[in-house]
């Protein structure tokens, strides 16, 4: 999923804020999440044709506003329904930063066995984005 996001971060999507009843944002399909309370009027959100959902916080113009995404947890909420928390931008990178010292400091101590290796075109391709 963490991976998803990234690609469609890159992808750099127009953003549109629009405001509308709430009865034509479902009919738009944009998701409503259960149990939250929404006005009369609500706020739609779509992310280029990947995403359409009631939201109150996005300021951004293009996904690729957001840089890096890094999923921090999920719950289910409701039926088929997860709440995803992450970090965007510097927060992420930062936390990054730091999961990167961790590791470095477990392996001059010998605690670290590498599970996986990364292939060379994931993270030359975050490096390419970076450099943007």
């Amino acid at each position: 999923v963490e991976a998803r996001v990234n690609e469609v971060v890159l992808d750099d999507l127009a953003v549109h804020a629009e405001m509308m009843s709430q009865a034509d944002a479902v009919r738009s399909g944009a998701m409503a999440l259960f149990g939250e309370k929404y006005g009369d009027q609500v706020r739609v959100i779509s992310v280029g044709e990947w995403t359409r959902e009631l939201c109150g916080g996005t300021h951004a113009g293009r996904s690729g506003q957001l840089g890096v995404v890094k999923l921090l947890g999920e719950a289910s909420i409701g039926s088929g329904v997860r709440r995803v928390e992450a970090l965007v931008g510097t927060d992420a990178y930062q936390f990054l930063a730091r999961e990167h010292v961790l590791v470095a400091h477990d392996k001059r101590l010998g605690n670290f066995q590498p599970v996986t290796t990364v292939p060379f075109a994931t993270w030359n391709s975050e490096l390419l984005f970076f450099k943007r």
